[in-house]
């Protein structure tokens, strides 16, 4: 009986390999997928804006994904925040706004 409580307890202790995951920087397969679908979608629907949801991002793996829109020129990219947790992201396509 002692036991089991005890095992219990311990359970809510992450493991090692739980809190790394929650550390990383790096882009799942499935959310590089899932933005790359976004942008084609809003491009062959003709939208101005598109909406990332980030509510299973890292942090880190939100900075991560900033800096790869910076780089490939997507100047207009804002965080919306929710209670100090990043909620989505927007991206604007406002044809006006792109360079060639």
């Amino acid at each position: 009986m002692e036991t089991d409580y005890m095992e219990q307890k311990y359970e809510a202790i992450p493991s090692f390999e739980m809190v790394k995951t929650a550390m990383s920087d790096k882009l799942t397969d499935k959310q590089v997928k899932e933005v790359r679908s976004a942008i084609n979608c809003a491009v062959v629907d003709n939208k101005e804006h598109i909406f990332i949801d980030l509510m299973a991002y890292t942090p880190n793996q939100v900075r991560t994904l900033i800096d790869v829109l910076t780089r490939k020129g997507y100047q207009d990219v804002k965080i919306m925040m929710a209670n100090d947790v990043a909620n989505y992201m927007t991206i604007e396509l406002n044809p006006l706004h792109l360079t060639c």
